[in-house]
């Protein structure tokens, strides 16, 4: 199986487990848990589970040279902060359409910024494959074609373009550290650095205060599916693929976003975004036709 081919299963997986991300959030916050609640619980049981995974096995090491400290300090930053503005964003934004527009907005500037910063060169296969995609997002969350953005919160837009910045740029500076580290130990450290920022920002006696029984499980199910195995996943397609391929692939959540709505919501998908996820499909599958560079 060729790197690409491994990079586009990877992402597939990290896409699946992050479809119901905004469900389970959204079911955190009516159920009383907050922003800074929802993060330090799932990272917490993220990152006790990436250790105990390290600790367990005789191939991966905590090793990290002291040369790689502030590459490394720099990606669990912009982890934290993506995080922290993304969820932020999604309480304040209202609008769902509103909030898929914003936050899709990041494989394009992926591009930019890549081919910018890191001088990434890009095939004619992928930037057709990045603006069907695109397009079809805009169709498949109803964003086309009517352009209707809904009732939307200026607050709820700034977080979400602030963590559209950040998660472009944590994708880009983890690239640089995937080749020389496992995922897992690569993942731990941001974890750790990313949980320690969430600790710091609320006492955690008011984070058990929120704690229920359903809030916990939601939780649960996000540090584990949404958390762990979605970002070690996420780190292996960026190994294999690199993180412009990475963005251009993570589009296709919302055609699974419309499948979960059918399957676990009985909701039936209108003729536009059947048109849209259609189009999502086809970047996909244009990508996945590129050559290994």
């Amino acid at each position: 199986m060729s790197n690409l081919s491994k990079g586009i299963l990877s992402m597939l997986v990290t896409i699946l487990c992050w479809s119901g991300i905004e469900i389970l959030g959204s079911l955190v916050y009516l159920g009383g848990g907050g922003p800074i609640t929802l993060l330090q619980v799932r990272y917490v049981i993220a990152t006790i589970l990436f250790f105990l995974t390290i600790v367990f096995s005789k191939k991966l090491s905590f090793g990290l040279k002291k040369k790689e400290l502030p590459l490394t300090i720099l990606t669990g930053g912009l982890l934290a902060a993506h995080l922290l503005f993304f969820w932020l964003g999604l309480k304040n934004i209202v609008s769902i359409i509103a909030m898929m527009s914003i936050y899709f907005t990041y494989p394009a500037l992926l591009a930019v910024f890549s081919s910018v910063f890191f001088k990434k060169k890009f095939t004619k296969r992928s930037k057709i494959s990045l603006g069907l995609g695109s397009l079809g997002v805009a169709f498949t969350i109803g964003l086309l074609p009517y352009f209707n953005l809904g009732e939307v919160n200026v607050l709820g837009v700034v977080y979400l373009f602030l963590a559209v910045i950040c998660w472009v740029f944590y994708l880009l500076f983890s690239q640089r550290k995937t080749p020389k580290h496992s995922p897992y130990t690569v993942l731990f450290y941001d974890f750790l650095i990313a949980t320690g920022v969430f600790l710091l920002l609320q006492n955690p006696l008011v984070t058990l205060s929120e704690l229920t029984p359903n809030i916990l499980t939601y939780l649960l199910l996000m540090g584990v599916f949404s958390t762990y195995i979605a970002y070690l996943f996420l780190q292996k397609a960026i190994k294999y693929m690199g993180a412009s391929s990475v963005g251009i692939m993570h589009l296709s959540k919302a055609a699974f976003s419309i499948a979960l709505s059918y399957f676990i919501l009985h909701q039936v998908a209108k003729p536009l975004q059947l048109f849209g996820v259609g189009l999502v499909l086809g970047s996909v599958l244009l990508l996945s036709r590129k050559k290994d560079e």
